[in-house]
């Protein structure tokens, strides 16, 4: 048998609108907080990116412009201290060659008298006063005499020969105990001390030293003397070594003739590596500076490096490619490497700059002299950038820390902005709805009392949408209360509910046959 109402029910749940439930579901929180999240990146972390690269992009700009700048200038600076080394080598050689043939002129006009070593010693004291650093000023006779005067220890030197009259110095020289003693002999020279080239009595005749001096062999008197009157001008030797010396010299000389013709000797003026190694020296303008001084064919004459350049004993001078000096072999490597076949070092000039390693080299050429000679110097990039570079660095460093804290403010903003969207979001959205969802679900079971006894009405959300849907809510509640606690007032008689039930009970919308389908616990009203 069919149940009373069983149909009603039936129909019913027929008619109730089927709620689709979606199989996920997000809250507003977790929405909100997503939206936050994507709408910072975008508005504010991608400008960030982007001025972070372009802020990188200008500091490495900046520094790399600054090192660009700073290597420029010091590349300046090393060319002209390499055009001042040659200008102090060409001014040296220009100056000697001039002495040279000054003295030419004044034998031809009769100044000065070679063949009285009274005058060509007071012609040496002018020049000893003129040139610096000389070694030695000397003059080789056609036949095998010999004056010398060297200015970096004070000495006379001679060869004699023969008794010379009219000659003070030479029969001061010739008179000594030491010449007496040995007997004196062709081809020797005498060497006396002298304190002061101005006066006569302060050669120290009892301190002499003596060798043998074949002055006819000398590589300055060779060459002094292969030209004739016609060609005759200063030529410059090739390194070669002083007698008794250890170290290696060059010599300018010319051949000086007489006014009639009569060829007289040799004059030349001597610089060694004992007297050009100070003159390098000044040359050096940084703590790693070098330079040093070869010929054409790389013949090593001074250098800054404290290296032998040759054997004495063997007359050999050594050569770029033999030294064993870390900083000469990676320079002769790079200028080998610059060097074609069959050329020499003067094809390099007039001036050249190498980068090696670090370091600067810059080779020149002296011009118009033959040989020539090659002038190489350098010195490490850090004497003159080292500190730009820490300048340049520390720059880098603050520029990186600079934009470092923009990254950290704009992450802490970009946090700062999305705790508050998801707080705004919590307390001003995400709890009223919940408080919403909860009176939802008293509803649903009727339980109005507990809705109204809870104080659920309270102060609407100042958000518009929220707040129409709390008062529309509560509104609902009332008036649905309140129609039920209305029709319940209202209710027939069991006899008179069967008779009118399906009539639409007055003042109402709801119909007798609904209210039979409400609910059949007890309401809560």
């Amino acid at each position: 048998m069919q149940q009373p109402g069983s149909s009603d029910e039936a129909d019913e749940k027929n008619t109730r609108p089927k709620v689709v439930v979606p199989s996920i579901s997000i809250s507003i929180l977790l929405l909100v907080g997503l939206q936050t999240l994507v709408v910072a990146l975008t508005v504010l972390m991608v400008p960030l990116l982007l001025s972070l690269r372009n802020s990188t992009d200008s500091n490495n700009l900046c520094v790399d412009t600054g090192r660009e700048v700073s290597g420029s200038l010091a590349q300046t600076v090393q060319r002209d201290a390499a055009m001042i080394a040659l200008e102090r080598v060409v001014s040296l050689m220009a100056s000697t060659e001039q002495i040279l043939e000054d003295f030419n002129l004044a034998v031809q006009n009769s100044y000065v008298d070679p063949m009285d070593y009274n005058d060509l010693y007071n012609y040496f004291l002018m020049v000893q006063q003129r040139v610096n650093p000389t070694d030695s000023i000397l003059f080789g006779y056609s036949n095998a005499e010999y004056l010398i005067v060297r200015g970096d220890n004070n000495l006379i030197g001679v060869v004699l020969l023969k008794n010379h009259t009219n000659c003070p110095i030479c029969d001061l020289i010739l008179s000594s105990p030491f010449v007496q003693k040995n007997k004196f002999k062709p081809n020797f020279q005498i060497r006396f001390p002298i304190s002061d080239f101005r006066m006569w009595n302060s050669i120290t005749l009892d301190a002499a030293a003596g060798s043998s001096f074949p002055v006819l062999q000398r590589p300055w008197y060779i060459q002094g003397s292969a030209r004739s009157i016609a060609n005759a001008s200063v030529q410059w030797t090739a390194p070669y070594f002083n007698v008794n010396a250890t170290f290696a010299a060059i010599t300018a000389n010319r051949g000086i003739w007489s006014k009639n013709g009569t060829f007289l000797g040799v004059f030349g003026i001597n610089f060694t590596y004992k007297t050009l190694v100070p003159l390098v020296k000044k040359l050096l303008s940084s703590p790693s500076s070098f330079m040093f001084l070869m010929t054409h064919r790389g013949e090593m004459l001074v250098s800054s490096f404290p290296e032998d350049l040759g054997n004495s004993t063997a007359g050999t001078i050594k050569n770029l490619k033999e030294c064993t000096t870390p900083t000469l072999v990676k320079i002769y490597e790079a200028l080998n490497a610059a060097l074609k076949a069959n050329q020499t070092y003067e094809s390099l000039g007039p001036i050249a700059m190498y980068d090696m390693d670090g370091i600067w080299i810059q080779v020149t050429v002296t011009p118009n002299y033959t040989p020539p000679l090659i002038i190489v110097n350098g010195a490490s990039k850090k004497d003159y950038t080292g500190d730009y570079d820490t300048i340049l660095d520390n720059l880098k460093d603050e520029l990186s820390q600079s934009a470092r804290n923009m990254v950290g403010s704009g992450v802490g903003i970009f946090l700062a902005m999305l705790v508050l969207g998801v707080t705004f979001t919590w307390y001003f959205i995400s709890k009223p709805m919940q408080k919403l969802g909860v009176h939802l679900e008293m509803a649903k079971n009727f339980e109005f009392k507990k809705i109204m006894d809870g104080g659920g009405f309270g102060k609407a959300s100042f958000i518009k949408e929220l707040g129409v849907i709390h008062v529309s809510f509560f509104a609902m509640i009332e008036n649905f209360a309140f129609a039920i606690k209305r029709n319940q007032s209202f209710q027939p008689s069991e006899k008179s509910s069967k008779q009118h039930r399906g009539s639409i009970i007055p003042g109402t919308n709801t119909t007798q046959q609904s209210l039979a389908r409400s609910p059949s616990k007890k309401s809560n009203c």
